[in-house]
């Protein structure tokens, strides 16, 4: 048995919150209030198993197998709160909140690998012979955002703003790949009814 196995796991929450408040009795009043949170998340690694320039003999069976089951799970929030209140004058009360969750397993310019691979190489197992690669990373983010505004006003005027958002970007780039190349050979025992499998299998997901 040739087996790599890649399992990384990132866990990352973030919350922004903002609160102002404005009030005026014969007079002006004006509140800002500003919150941001964010967060960079990602997983990058190869995960290769190889058999390279060998004769191997066995009685049982041979696996050569890659895996990378890695997860990002990310939560981002904003909150954004505003009040005035003006009595005889004027109020103003602003609150923004703003947050995001970047994920990223691979990227644009380096893919995560998953390779299983038998190279120049003679096997002969006594039963089956298997060459897999399985990628199965998944993506799990969750962003909220939540605005709340209120603004009277008493023989005057009041003004009351209040905005929230929140961002997520999700990728997963890889390239997942089982070979048998460069002359190999792969025999199983005539009297064992064991077969030869060779497959790539990609099973990412992502949830937002």
């Amino acid at each position: 048995v040739i087996e790599a196995t890649s399992t990384g796991d990132i866990k990352s929450f973030t919350v922004a919150g903002a609160v102002s408040v404005a009030l005026a009795k014969q007079g002006s009043g004006f509140a800002v209030a500003l919150a941001a949170s964010g967060s960079l998340n990602e997983i990058d690694a190869d995960t290769t198993a190889i058999l390279r320039t060998s004769t191997v003999n066995v009685a049982d069976a041979v696996t050569v197998k890659a895996s990378n089951d890695s997860e990002i799970i990310a939560g981002a929030g904003a909150v954004a709160i505003s009040f005035a209140a003006a009595g005889q004058g004027t109020a103003a009360a602003v609150a923004i909140g703003g947050s995001f969750a970047v994920n990223n397993i691979g990227s644009d310019d380096d893919n995560n690998g998953v390779w299983a691979d038998i190279d120049s190489s003679e096997v002969t197992a006594g039963d089956a012979i298997t060459v897999d690669a399985e990628m199965l990373a998944g993506i799990f983010t969750l962003g909220i955002g939540a605005a709340g505004s209120v603004a009277g006003s008493g023989s005057g005027s009041a003004f009351a703003v209040s905005l929230a958002g929140s961002v997520g970007i999700n990728k997963i780039r890889n390239n997942t790949r089982a070979r048998v190349r460069n002359g190999s050979t792969l025999t199983t025992d005539d009297n064992s009814g064991a077969g030869v499998s060779v497959s790539a299998y990609d099973d990412s997901w992502i949830n937002s």
